[in-house]
Parts: C-alpha cells; sequence; structure tokens
C-alpha cells in the first residue's frame, strides 16, 4: 500500500511540474562577424512581465537563487565579467531579507577574446543562463536555459 501511495505522489508531482509555464524569455546575440584574435560582443536580453523578477548576478543574499550567465566555447580565449544593469534594492518578505532583483526586460552583457589561431569559418558559443524567476505571491523552481551563438 505505501508502495502504490508513493508511486502515485510522484506521478502527481511530475504532473504539476510539467504544467508551469516559465514566465522568463532569454535571448542571446553577438556581433555578427569577428576575426580570429578580436573581442565580440554578446549581449543576453531578459523578457518577463513587469511583476516577474529574476535576481541579481553580483549582488548576492541568501535566500533567492542569484542568476548565472556562463559562456562557453572552444574557440574563447577569454572572457570578460558579466556587466547587469543596477539591480533595484528592496525588502522581500518571502525570502526575509533585503534582495537585489531585476524586473521586466533586462539585458546583460559581455566581451569575450576569440583565440588567436583560428581558421576562418563558424563556431559555435554557449550561453547558459541560470536563474530563479519570481512574483510578490511565488517563486519557480530554479531554471536553466541554453542559448547557442
Amino acid at each position: 500500500m505505501c508502495k502504490h501511495l508513493t508511486i502515485y505522489f510522484a506521478i502527481l508531482i511530475r504532473i504539476c511540474f510539467a504544467q508551469i509555464v516559465n514566465p522568463v524569455t532569454i535571448n542571446v546575440n553577438s556581433d555578427s562577424s569577428a576575426r580570429a584574435g578580436e573581442v565580440v560582443n554578446i549581449e543576453i536580453s531578459v523578457k518577463m512581465d513587469s511583476q516577474w523578477k529574476i535576481y541579481s548576478i553580483h549582488k548576492k543574499v541568501d535566500g533567492p537563487r542569484p542568476t548565472e550567465i556562463i559562456i562557453e566555447g572552444d574557440v574563447i580565449s577569454d572572457i570578460g565579467k558579466i556587466v547587469e544593469p543596477d539591480p533595484t534594492e528592496k525588502y522581500d518578505p518571502g525570502f526575509d531579507v533585503t534582495s537585489f532583483y531585476h524586473k521586466g526586460n533586462t539585458l546583460f552583457s559581455s566581451q569575450i577574446l576569440l583565440e588567436d589561431n583560428l581558421v576562418p569559418g563558424d563556431y559555435e558559443i554557449s550561453v547558459t543562463t541560470y536563474f530563479q524567476v519570481c512574483n510578490d505571491r511565488l517563486c519557480y523552481p530554479p531554471d536553466e536555459k541554453n542559448n547557442i551563438i
């Protein structure tokens, strides 16, 4: 009986989480072309309705999960710091802390330096964004979006 109850509960949880539609859309853009040894600008555009918020990359507090952006690729020689707009600072009663967050549309950016010895051609760069989105009443589980440019 306990085994059946456990299986039923596990299926119920999967169904509930399958219903979640994350309100965040992430798009990544870069310079259209670059040569070996050049710097490439990368922009990470995060779009969400105004009642939703994601948390700051650099100003971290205990409670909400901070946003993380990871840029990877075999053609990258060096990666610059992720630049974010100044976050809003406000007390968050859900976490009982003062948190730093971004609401609405937010643009993050970074620069990468390409390897010096690249042969002309097309190369992929992976941009992974890990974030938690909340509004005044609830938070969705942390999510990860991967974009290839």
